[in-house]
């Protein structure tokens, strides 16, 4: 898998502001949480004293290898086809991962499927439109990952067109994050 040699030092690399994001998710004791594309089980990790369960799926054995080391619910799989009963989760959290999905219509649909009606999902993606986010964009094209990127309002458009009422959208310098309600 592409992140399994990087997920040794992945928590060291990438630095998401766990604060920030657990703003937006606003936690609550009895949430069930599914982390897509959580790596190394950062942010879950920061969640899991907050919720009732926090679990992390990703695609990579080495991500996943790391986020069990933390003591956390960590599972094999991928977003466009999860592994659990539709209606499941209370909050579904996507943090730097949507853009290497490679089918990012399958993978709305899925996490929609999952995702209790109201429950929260809260992104946090590259903007392509930022300098660093096109330095990005290029390294993943040119090492090969085939990564799409949106931007805030493309993304935006595609949640809302699969059922999602998204209520903010927080433009960062390089990053940007969603939050969106299931309908």
């Amino acid at each position: 898998m592409r992140f399994d040699w990087l997920a040794r030092w992945w928590d060291y690399l990438w630095n998401v502001s766990v604060e920030d994001l657990l703003m937006l998710i606003a936690p609550r004791k009895s949430d069930r949480v599914l982390d897509v594309g959580g790596g190394t089980g950062l942010l879950a990790s920061a969640l899991q004293p907050l919720v009732k369960e926090i679990v992390v799926l990703d695609a990579s054995e080495g991500m996943v290898r790391e986020a069990k080391k933390k003591r956390v619910k960590a599972i094999r799989g991928w977003a466009e086809d999860l592994p659990f009963p539709s209606k499941t989760f209370d909050v579904v959290t996507c943090t730097d991962a949507f853009h290497h999905f490679h089918d990012q219509n399958a993978a709305v649909r899925e996490i929609k499927r999952v995702l209790k009606r109201g429950g929260r999902l809260v992104m946090e993606e590259i903007n392509p439109a930022s300098f660093r986010g096109r330095w990005i964009m290029f390294f993943e094209w040119f090492t090969g990952y085939g990564s799409t990127f949106r931007t805030p309002a493309r993304l935006k458009e595609l949640l809302e067109r699969n059922g999602f009422r998204v209520a903010l959208v927080h433009p960062g310098r390089w990053v940007y994050h969603l939050r969106a309600q299931n309908l």
